[in-house]
């Protein structure tokens, strides 16, 4: 799952939350970026196109 996270009020998880619930309900598999982030925590976070 990818979507706009940059600017949003907390990251935008909200619509994420949605759209993995959505997606769960219909049996998919899903991955959204709140699953790793308090892994490493978003104040040490930077996105891969930063390297």
């Amino acid at each position: 799952m990818s979507g706009p996270m940059t600017g949003f009020a907390d990251f935008n998880f909200t619509a994420f939350k949605d759209m993995a619930g959505t997606l769960r309900a219909a049996g998919a598999l899903e991955h959204q970026p709140e699953d790793e982030a308090p892994k490493v925590g978003f104040a040490d976070w930077k996105p891969a196109r930063a390297k």
